[in-house]
């Protein structure tokens, strides 16, 4: 007998995908909490969103570009949302800002990047953002709302999961 009352045989392990995505979900609510951004894929629509919530600064923003970096130098391009509505407070230079836009694309052109900003003041760093950046992400759009964000993307109802 096992010690949870039942025979060995009965316990039922997880598959390898199934124990996979486990980690990779726990990874996120880990990173999430820990980094305070997620990365979610809709592999369907090859869509990367990148969840950022709580307090943002120049650290977290340079997170965020390299973990992005990251993703695609390991499973190539593809179309992309910044999802800010989860930020609480930021304090983000306009230097950082400079520096970032000054950076090579983490994402090549010729693939649609969408930054969800809903109110005033992160809508407005946003575009300082967008406009340094036009010669080298000229894919960059800024809307308020993720139903937007589909909307340009051509997209209705996309399903993310954790990025592995």
């Amino acid at each position: 007998m096992h010690a949870c009352g039942g025979s060995r045989s009965s316990v039922v392990r997880p598959s390898a995908r199934s124990a996979r995505f486990g980690e990779v979900k726990l990874l996120a609510v880990v990173r999430l909490l820990l980094m305070g951004f997620v990365m979610e894929l809709d592999a369907t629509n090859k869509i990367l969103c990148v969840r950022v919530t709580g307090y943002v600064d120049n650290e977290i923003m340079r997170d965020i570009y390299a973990a992005v970096a990251g993703y695609v130098a390991d499973h190539g391009p593809c179309r992309a949302i910044t999802d800010l509505s989860g930020v609480t407070k930021g304090d983000v230079s306009p230097s950082a800002i400079w520096s970032l836009a000054r950076q090579t694309p983490a994402i090549p052109k010729g693939y649609m990047r969408v930054i969800v900003a809903p109110d005033d003041s992160r809508y407005g760093m946003v575009r300082i953002f967008q406009i340094l950046s036009e010669l080298t992400r000229p894919d960059i759009q800024v809307v308020r709302t993720l139903d937007e964000a589909y909307r340009l993307l051509q997209v209705e109802s996309p399903e993310f999961r954790p990025a592995a």
